[in-house]
């Protein structure tokens, strides 16, 4: 019995390691989309639940935020997920980030992760912040939100 759990457990570690697109594209069928407003209006529904927004993102110099057009007063902090840092989408859209930081067109993209109290991520300090785990068709332009 305990050999077929750590036969299990290795399995899964491989295919953790060996397929991080695999990882991420299940993460991201197990989900929720919603909308910014949403999450914004319901934050202590959303707290640490999975969820997919398409968002503005803006870059500043402490740190980065998200928001939606719909709901223009809302914003919420944005920061990597501490397991997500070395991962290939996160890594590419800050380095998006970083190249578009000058831009006067708004970024977009559609992120997962998950609402959760800030712990004191940085210079500013946010009641809440959006833990970043994955993020998929990030763009530069005035293209509609789409939950």
């Amino acid at each position: 019995m305990k050999r077929s759990i750590c036969v299990v457990i290795l399995v899964l570690l491989g295919i953790g390691a060996c397929c991080p697109s695999m990882v991420s594209e299940t993460l991201e069928q197990s989900a929720r989309t919603i909308s910014f407003c949403t999450l914004s209006e319901q934050q202590d529904r959303y707290k640490g639940v999975l969820v997919t927004l398409r968002v503005r993102v803006k870059s500043f110099r402490h740190g980065t935020s998200i928001g939606d057009s719909s709901c223009p007063k809302r914003m919420v902090a944005l920061i990597p997920r501490q397991s997500a840092v070395g991962t290939s989408s996160v890594t590419h859209f800050y380095q998006f980030l970083r190249e578009h930081r000058l831009s006067q067109m708004p970024i977009l993209a559609t992120i997962t992760g998950r609402l959760a109290a800030d712990s004191d991520s940085g210079l500013v300090k946010h009641d809440v912040v959006f833990e970043l785990e994955s993020v998929s068709d990030v763009s530069e332009g005035n293209q509609p939100m789409r939950p």
